[in-house]
């Protein structure tokens, strides 16, 4: 051992959480690349959302996560911006009073004006559904635990799980996408 040139002790041997995470960066580097592609299949162009630091920053760290293989975490993520997207068109809209009550209820008024094609409604509902319990206490047999959807379908939970992050990441990447927002697209 002896010191660089800054006054630091240096080592011959490799610091531990350093190997660590170098053997864990070369492990998963292929699904990090698979998930990466991904996201550029279906956001090409590159586009992040601009709008207020919340929402802007959320969709960065829910694509990250995505990437990084943090399904769970991907999920609540594109949730969250999907509401705060429908939220502010509500507002956009002066329905600003069915906004505040949630994404179930704005997913209603959409459903009952037809402000959207069904097949994304859906989309959006099922996110919904499935992060419920992600967040809030939901009993063993619950439908919408990944567990128990799960073992009904007799899939891998983290192929299930995997399965679902991507469903969300692809929606709300829609969502970003489309017209249905107005907010100011930064390349």
């Amino acid at each position: 051992m002896g010191k660089d040139l800054f006054g630091e002790l240096t080592s011959e041997e490799p610091d531990p959480q350093e190997s660590y995470l170098r053997t864990k960066d070369e492990s998963s580097l292929h699904g990090r690349v698979k998930r990466l592609k991904h996201l550029h299949k279906i956001n090409i162009e590159g586009m992040s959302v601009g709008a207020d630091y919340e929402t802007a920053t959320g969709y960065i760290e829910m694509q990250w996560c995505f990437i990084e293989g943090f399904y769970l975490s991907t999920i609540l993520l594109a949730q969250t911006l999907i509401e705060k997207i429908l939220h502010d068109e509500f507002n956009k809209m002066e329905l600003g009073k069915i906004g505040n009550k949630g994404l179930s209820a704005m997913l209603k008024h959409i459903r009952k004006e037809n402000l959207l094609d069904e097949f994304w409604v859906n989309k959006i509902d099922h996110i919904r559904l499935i992060r419920n319990p992600i967040t809030h206490l939901k009993e063993w047999g619950h439908e919408h635990r990944i567990d128990q959807r799960s073992i009904h379908s007799d899939i891998p939970t983290q192929d299930y799980l995997e399965c679902d992050a991507k469903d969300a990441v692809e929606v709300a990447t829609w969502l970003v996408r489309s017209k249905i927002n107005q907010l100011v697209w930064v390349l």
